[in-house]
């Protein structure tokens, strides 16, 4: 069948490359089948959602039935990690799915660098919905010029981008140790090089920067108990979509962790000026 045909096409993938872990959602169809394939093969499976895995499971795994919710469990018990990402009210169910794309993408290249290797991409593509969730995807990632493994699609659940109108960038609050309130920003770009900025004009300064989550003014106090004078400690999305972008002249570096109210492990990084 199709399906025995892409598990096997995805597996010999996977063993080609020696890919050992995989950052991803758990739509069904292509997100699943991907999974699957990664856990069968002894790779380590990272889940990045867009949101709570429970709302994730009504919206894009129960509508094409029981047996994808089945495999959606399967995947999330022998996954290594969960990540969800819960943006403020105001962003739609589109835009938390870029986001949360941008990091899986990140996260990847991240792990990549501290073993010294390489990141791909693979997909299930069929490469004629120009405006598809995954044709943005993979036009993001051939951006960074890495490598790009494309399988083609056939006969599987098209998960749709979630509603929304035209697609906003969740936004970066930055939030100094000597002053409570925050500064958004729009473009990532522009909060980090506003950062740097600062640093560079007061040595003793201590930034945070952060998306726009339900919890970013607990990640913000977090973060700035981590941070170093002179320096920038950012949330894990915030790094990876660092990393991803190609911003130039910076560095990222794992900082550790910081427990927060709600006894979570909050992951930080550290974001310095290599010019």
């Amino acid at each position: 069948s199709s399906g025995d045909d892409i598990t096997t096409q995805l597996s010999d993938h996977i063993q080609a490359h020696d890919i050992g872990y995989g950052y991803g959602a758990l739509a069904a169809g292509a997100d699943i089948i991907f999974a699957e394939s990664l856990l069968s093969d002894g790779a380590q499976l990272h889940v990045i959602l867009p949101c709570k895995s429970d709302a994730f499971l009504e919206q894009s795994v129960a509508p094409f039935g029981t047996s994808w919710i089945a495999r959606y469990k399967a995947c999330m018990d022998g996954a290594s990690s969960l990540t969800e990402l819960e943006g403020a009210p105001l962003y739609s169910q589109a835009d938390m799915q870029l986001l949360a794309g941008r990091v899986a993408m990140g996260q990847a290249i991240i792990k990549s660098r501290h073993f010294n290797n390489h990141a791909a991409q693979a997909l299930l593509w069929d490469r004629r919905r120009t405006r598809s969730l995954t044709t943005h995807m993979a036009g993001q990632w051939q951006s960074t010029n890495l490598d790009q493994i494309i399988v083609p699609l056939s006969g599987l659940p098209k998960n749709k981008p979630g509603k929304g109108s035209t697609s906003k960038p969740v936004a970066v609050h930055m939030m100094t140790a000597s002053a409570s309130e925050t500064v958004s920003y729009g473009k990532l770009e522009d909060a980090i090089a506003e950062a740097l900025k600062m640093i560079a004009n007061d040595v003793s300064i201590k930034l945070a920067l952060a998306f726009d989550f339900t919890a970013s003014s607990e990640a913000l106090s977090g973060l700035l108990a981590q941070s170093p004078a002179g320096s920038m400690c950012v949330t894990e999305p915030v790094a990876c979509c660092i990393v991803l972008s190609g911003i130039a002249d910076v560095s990222v570096t794992f900082a550790g962790s910081v427990l927060m109210p709600n006894h979570a492990a909050l992951r930080c990084y550290t974001v310095s000026g290599t010019a």
